[in-house]
């Protein structure tokens, strides 16, 4: 009885914590400059007193998303954004397109680009099932407008995957799903690995993916792309970095982080863990011979 009564409050514990560190993290936002278009966000981000080292980098490819390549979308979904978004984070994600596309209840020709349309929404929706979070049930995935929730369900349950076919529009819904298996219990086991492992650390209730956009007229201009992040580094990017009193700090030394030591921790460095290494610090004599 005992035994079972620690375990209880154990859990009722864990599930206290779970939820004051939901209740911490609701509200805040992580920004996420989708590269490489995105970089065009950086200069708006750092005048509106957004610290460069606030600003996180993704890559969500578009090449994934007009193939309609599920796996290369979850696949592409890093570690920072995937923590942040099981604590409960608003990841707003910000990226630039150059196709028009007229959009359902919009009717204007947008430039949204595809990996906000495509690849985040079949991010949100996956990840919420996947992870099992509240509501996932009844979760639907908009693709251009269109509730293609049937389509994804298939595609996370696995099977053929029928490029353009299953997401365009709701007529061509039955005909697809009867052709697919399904794409959430036949992804690749290292990937769905990958994925489900959130589910225990998770602390939120949805999936809080938020897409931005705008118009590019540099679209696949690389080297533009290089110079505006180069540009973001140097000092008097951010508001209210002044240029010249950065470039006066410049060349003085940046603070070191704590020493590990300061923390109860140690650095590893492999060349001082070597055989020869350790032999010297013990007999000095003996690693000489």
């Amino acid at each position: 009885g005992g035994e079972g009564e620690g375990e209880a409050a154990s859990s009722e514990a864990h599930e206290a914590l779970r939820r004051q560190a939901a209740a911490a993290t609701r509200g805040r936002v992580k920004h996420f400059v989708n590269l490489s278009n995105g970089l065009q966000a950086l200069e708006p981000l750092l005048c509106a007193h957004i610290r460069r080292e606030e600003v996180c980098y993704c890559r969500l490819q578009s090449s994934h998303c007009e193939q309609r390549d599920y796996v290369g979308v979850l696949g592409s979904l890093d570690h920072h954004l995937l923590l942040h978004v099981a604590l409960g984070y608003t990841c707003r994600v910000y990226d630039f397109g150059s196709r028009r596309k007229r959009w359902p209840g919009e009717g204007l020709e947008l430039c949204v680009p595809s990996a906000l349309w495509w690849g985040l929404e079949v991010a949100r929706y996956s990840l919420a099932k996947l992870w099992r979070l509240p509501g996932a049930a009844a979760a639907r995935c908009l693709l251009h407008g269109h509730d293609a929730s049937s389509q994804v369900d298939g595609v996370l349950s696995g099977g053929v995957l029928l490029r353009g076919l299953a997401w365009r529009a709701p007529r061509h819904s039955v005909a697809a799903c009867d052709q697919v298996d399904g794409v959430l219990s036949r992804l690749p086991p290292p990937l769905a690995r990958r994925l489900k492992y959130y589910r225990a650390l998770a602390t939120t209730d949805a999936v809080r993916l938020e897409a931005v956009f705008a118009r590019t007229a540099l679209d696949g201009q690389r080297a533009a792309f290089a110079a505006m992040l180069w540009r973001s580094m140097l000092p008097g990017a951010e508001a209210g970095e002044a240029a010249d009193e950065g470039r006066a700090e410049a060349g003085k030394a940046v603070a070191p982080p704590p020493p590990p030591e300061s923390l109860g921790m140690r650095r590893f460095v492999p060349a001082l863990f070597s055989e020869g290494a350790r032999l010297r610090e013990l007999d000095p004599e003996s690693a000489e011979t």
